[in-house]
């Protein structure tokens, strides 16, 4: 194996692609895609991610400490979409010990990722082997994790807080707030209105729980 492995230069553009046939609703095989509030911005982060079904669980796994992986062990759940079906999880962490038989399953259910993790870790189709890489390989399971009561109050606060939407020239929503105006040599208690696009300024929406539109 390579002293640093690493995924294909060609893979930031495929899962570009991946995530826009999605929105558009279009489903491919197992592929899903999982968005993530990040760590440190709170950003939600969206990446395709291959499902598997094992003794009625779904579980997701990769071959290196990406940063999905880092997310979901801080944040702990996630939006998981497939086609135009969306889905809150939360994100379980497998234990090492717990992890080689989900392992096990995923040549034979996901044989188009077979050839990444030859790449990654060197690893043969043989389900055993991916089974004895448990230590390599971060595993979560999904468990369906509805939006609960504290969480509603909590989003209906932010709301409450914000101002009213409006549109942008584009069509896009807007949320338009007030403050100092900017103008070069204007006064400071002068106020001046910024419309703030959503698809801009994507903190808006993740502050309420929602991927940007």
């Amino acid at each position: 194996m390579s002293q640093k492995a690493s995924f294909p230069w060609w893979l930031k553009p495929a899962n570009r692609l991946f995530i826009l046939l999605n929105r558009l609703g279009l489903s491919l095989g197992t592929m899903h895609i999982l968005s993530i509030p990040g760590r440190k911005t709170g950003k939600m982060r969206s990446t395709p991610v291959s499902v598997l079904q094992v003794n009625g669980q779904r579980y997701i796994l990769t071959g290196l400490e990406t940063g999905w992986v880092k997310n979901a062990r801080v944040a702990g759940w996630g939006l998981l979409s497939y086609g135009r079906k969306k889905e809150r999880v939360a994100l379980v962490e497998l234990p090492v010990e717990e992890r080689p038989p989900i392992l096990r399953e995923f040549p034979a259910q996901v044989p188009g990722g077979v050839a990444m993790f030859e790449r990654l870790l060197d690893l043969p189709t043989d389900p055993e082997a991916f089974a004895q890489a448990a230590p390599r390989c971060p595993v979560f399971r999904l468990e369906s994790s509805p939006v609960t009561d504290k969480e509603r109050e909590r989003s209906h606060a932010v709301r409450s807080m914000l101002p009213p939407m409006n549109r942008c020239a584009s069509g896009s929503r807007t949320q338009t707030d007030r403050g100092s105006s900017s103008i070069p040599g204007g006064p400071r208690s002068r106020m001046a209105t910024r419309v703030r696009c959503i698809r801009c300024f994507p903190e808006i929406p993740s502050l309420l729980g929602r991927t940007p539109v």
